[in-house]
């Protein structure tokens, strides 16, 4: 084993980005072990913090899976894991410019912070609550920037679907041994043209279009 060579890996991205996607596309390119949404990588869709610097190794590829924000939005309103509690009953235009908060809802994660299926996931470090979605998006996105000592992949979910086989490239450049493997068809997966010719965006009216971009360029609610 040579020092550059990938022993392990970790996807992570919010719900709704396409994590187990990927993590079924990484389970057939290659025999590197799966440590995702384990207890040593933690949550897959947290924030990345120190319990992650500190316990993936050097030698663990961590894959970060991201979309773009307005296809983001829509795909959590429609499957809105952990918050169905927030989604229920509201237009998209609603949900979008209220409060977010989430509740631990599973029992795997419900175990691991010790919880009851109607507490609050704790899903921030200052214990607060984000002021909508798309500045938890934001937080959690920027938080993925500081990641040191270790080989990442930032993937983006759109460029992806039209072209995974780009993803074995990209991982045997930073030291993960591949295995045979097939891949469907990107353009036969169901919404591949809703991604490709941006069709999301022609669900969402102006004024929300608007109020996500201005959303979209306030400061981070939490550092960096």
């Amino acid at each position: 084993m040579n020092d550059t060579e990938i022993t392990s890996w970790t996807v992570f991205g919010e719900r709704g980005s396409g994590t187990r996607w990927v993590s079924d596309l990484m389970g057939n390119m290659t025999r590197c072990v799966n440590l995702t949404d384990s207890y040593v990588s933690g949550w897959k869709h947290g924030l990345w913090g120190l319990r992650q610097e500190n316990q993936l190794g050097p030698r663990n590829l961590v894959i970060h899976v991201t979309k773009d924000p307005y296809a983001w939005l829509l795909s959590f309103y429609n499957a809105p894991w952990h918050c169905q509690h927030l989604a229920r009953g509201i237009s998209f235009s609603e949900f979008i410019r209220n409060e977010y908060w989430a509740k631990c809802n599973d029992t795997k994660h419900r175990e691991w912070w010790g919880l009851n299926r109607d507490d609050e996931l704790p899903e921030r470090p200052d214990n607060q609550r984000w002021s909508n979605p798309i500045q938890m998006w934001r937080d959690k996105e920027a938080s993925f920037q500081k990641i040191e000592n270790k080989p990442v992949l930032m993937l983006d979910y759109i460029s992806l679907l039209k072209d995974p086989f780009s993803l074995a490239y990209e991982i045997k450049k930073l030291g993960a041994e591949l295995k045979d493997f097939k891949i469907k068809d990107p353009k036969k997966y169901k919404k591949y043209s809703y991604y490709q010719d941006y069709l999301f965006m022609e669900i969402i009216s102006d004024d929300d279009k608007n109020f996500i971009t201005q959303e979209l360029k306030k400061p981070l609610s939490l550092e960096p």
